[in-house]
């Protein structure tokens, strides 16, 4: 049983990474979840930061770079602490991780260093992207 699933892992590695060698090769994108988590304590800069990051997010989700974005509505009325999770995860389409870091860093909240965001690769769109 051990064997079988050690085989099984490293088979579903070497096709993860095969994976995205291919997606680069051909023009695919790759997916990649966004987890935000704030870096700063003022409530005032990140409030007033809301409304431009919205925006933004609605543009590149137009644009089809984002998609499947998930709000957190629970816990709303606790006072954000440095650390929190932000309320707002997303996937985003990028040939490369430094693409997606790339779009990424053109946020307002990256910008104004209201908050930092995680990228983890979660997987390769197989249906050439636009």
């Amino acid at each position: 049983m051990r064997t079988l699933v050690s085989n099984s892992i490293f088979i579903l590695l070497t096709f993860f990474l095969a994976s995205t060698a291919f997606a680069e090769a051909a023009d695919i994108k790759n997916s990649y979840a966004v987890v935000w988590a704030a870096s700063t304590s003022d409530k005032e800069l990140y409030n007033k930061t809301i409304p431009a990051q919205t925006a933004h997010l609605l543009e590149i989700w137009q644009a089809g770079t984002v998609e499947n974005v998930y709000m957190n509505n629970k816990d709303s009325d606790k006072k954000m602490n440095l650390g929190d999770r932000g309320k707002v995860i997303f996937f985003i389409k990028a040939k490369t991780e430094a693409d997606a870091k790339k779009v990424l860093n053109e946020m307002p909240f990256v910008k104004e260093k209201v908050a930092k965001y995680t990228l983890f690769p979660v997987g390769v769109l197989w249906l050439k992207q636009p």
